[in-house]
């Protein structure tokens, strides 16, 4: 329990990071690139989407990432 926990924890807390390193590399492949630094692509998100845009998803992410990480330790601990 307290790895499942600990797991989602982490990922909630890095979830706004990884949706602006993830909107970057989706708008570099598309051809070109208007979030060309990390500023510009935050400054847009807060601009177009609000401070709840770096969380859009976070729900999806949390229902998949307990029970990973209980698997996760509760194998770690077997082997």
């Amino acid at each position: 329990v307290a790895g499942s926990i600990a797991g989602m924890m982490e990922h909630m807390a890095m979830f706004p990071v990884d949706t602006l390193k993830t909107r970057m590399q989706v708008l570099a492949s598309a051809g070109g690139s208007i979030h060309s630094a990390l500023s510009t692509a935050f400054a847009s998100i807060m601009k177009n989407e609000g401070p709840l845009g770096l969380y859009r998803g976070i729900g999806a992410m949390g229902l998949g990432a307990g029970p990973a990480h209980a698997a996760y330790f509760a194998i770690y601990e077997f082997c």
